[in-house]
């Protein structure tokens, strides 16, 4: 069976678990997060308009080109970056989760 990107990196693929799941104002701060800090660490991705989504993530990205690209510079990273940058996302989350049972 083939496996995604990410699916090889647990934590990675966890923190993208819970990114899909988010509300959109928790999912649009992450990934701002994503892209500026892959653009700080040099990471280039030139998004261009007839760019070709490939089959996993086009049910992904139908309504959000945002994520895709936060994605793509996510993937392009090297895993020392995808790793780190997952583990600031679970935190993230999981302080708002954490945060919104003890209002």
């Amino acid at each position: 069976m083939n496996k995604r990107w990410y699916d090889f990196d647990p934590t990675i693929s966890y923190a993208i678990k819970l990114l899909e799941q988010s509300e959109d104002k928790i999912k649009k701060y992450c990934l701002d997060y994503i892209i500026e800090q892959a653009k700080n660490d040099g990471v280039e991705f030139e998004d261009d308009v007839n760019s070709k989504f490939d089959f996993i993530w086009q049910r992904q990205t139908d309504n959000s080109s945002h994520f895709f690209e936060a994605m793509e510079y996510l993937k392009r990273a090297n895993l020392n970056f995808q790793h780190n940058i997952s583990l600031d996302i679970i935190k993230y989350i999981n302080e708002l989760e954490k945060n919104i049972r003890n209002d």
